[in-house]
């Protein structure tokens, strides 16, 4: 297993790369060009791993949905899996 740049460990082909970084490319020009509503089109460059990671933390909060607690993640690198702001906008939904 390789790092990349941000030294995380990544078992991307260069395909995979190479795919990830035109949508980096178009995700910069929707964002620089959609005003207001950038946010909205953000799904037409969502990778399938961001997509997965989303239905992922969805189906876990439906299931604890009729549960008392919190939620707790230990172990989370840059926040980048912290399922608050996450789950406060399904919990909006």
């Amino acid at each position: 297993m390789k790092k990349n740049e941000s030294k995380e460990h990544s078992q991307a082909t260069k395909f995979e790369l190479d795919e990830k970084s035109n949508l980096l490319s178009l995700h910069e020009h929707l964002v620089a060009t959609s005003g207001p509503n950038w946010d909205i089109h953000q799904l037409a460059t969502l990778s399938r791993q961001a997509l997965s990671r989303i239905l992922y933390w969805d189906n876990l909060y439906r299931k604890i949905l009729d549960k008392s607690g919190i939620i707790i993640e230990c172990g989370v690198q840059y926040g980048a899996r912290h399922p608050d702001k996450l789950t406060r906008n399904l919990r909006a939904i």
